[in-house]
């Protein structure tokens, strides 16, 4: 019996351990020169492409409005809480982030994660030019009823940005890291051939610009050319005409 009673507790401790390890948290961080005191200058960085994030949490409607009311009052969440749609990955602008976060929080750091992953993956050193949206849309039932008891709201966040890789480290900036994965692979390639766009726009400039500077340079050179065999010719000429008169006066 007491053998059967070890097992059965040590199946519940493999089991807890498998759960806890399962929602382990994930924190990632990039930085955003815009929301810095030395913003980049456009010649400071490449832009790689626009990269995107979303995110969700489910949550009561009083855990959301109690919520608010603490922000009003420059207050801070005292504990965490456990919300549906959270997937405990959170990413973080300039590794700005709080002990506890509020619902809405959440869902924007869900989101930010996702965009960061993506920009580091196509080697980002930061995220420039970002936007957030944050809607919060009440759950309602299969016939369009709410919960009475414990009516939720759906708070689904989106942020976006510019991922660029910087030319001058000079600025004090370090690029991000965290795990690369749970990437969209559509938005690498789609990056990648903006990239390859870019530089091959580039190298047909480059091109251009120097056919036309060979091009000006055959021209002035075909014009000094005429214009020395016309101060010869009319030297020739005026020369015989000399000859001439010489001979009329003999």
């Amino acid at each position: 019996m007491k053998k059967l009673i070890c097992m059965t507790l040590f199946a519940a401790v493999l089991i807890l351990t498998s759960c806890a390890t399962a929602g382990a948290m994930v924190k990632t961080h990039i930085p955003n020169p815009d929301d810095s005191s030395a913003p980049l200058n456009k010649d400071e960085y490449i832009v790689l492409g626009t990269v995107s994030g979303t995110g969700y949490v489910i949550a009561s409607d009083k855990e959301i409005n109690s919520e608010r009311k603490a922000a009003s009052e420059g207050l801070r969440p005292a504990y965490d809480i456990i919300l549906e749609g959270d997937t405990l990955r959170y990413g973080y602008l300039n590794d700005r982030a709080y002990p506890f976060q509020t619902a809405e929080e959440k869902a924007v750091a869900n989101a930010t994660y996702n965009m960061i992953e993506t920009a580091l993956f196509n080697g980002a050193d930061a995220v420039v030019y970002v936007a957030n949206r944050v809607s919060i849309i009440p759950v309602v039932n299969k016939d369009g009823s709410r919960n009475l008891f414990n009516p939720q709201s759906k708070i689904t966040a989106k942020i976006s940005g510019i991922a660029v890789k910087l030319r001058d480290r000079g600025t004090g900036i370090q690029p991000g890291t965290g795990e690369q994965e749970n990437l969209d692979p559509a938005t690498a390639i789609k990056m990648k051939k903006e990239a390859e766009k870019e530089a091959a726009a580039k190298t047909a400039a480059e091109a251009k610009a120097s056919a036309e500077k060979a091009k000006a340079a055959q021209s002035a050179a075909a014009a000094k050319d005429n214009t020395t065999v016309s101060d010869t010719t009319t030297t020739q000429e005026s020369q015989t005409s000399s000859a001439a008169a010489a001979d009329t006066a003999q």
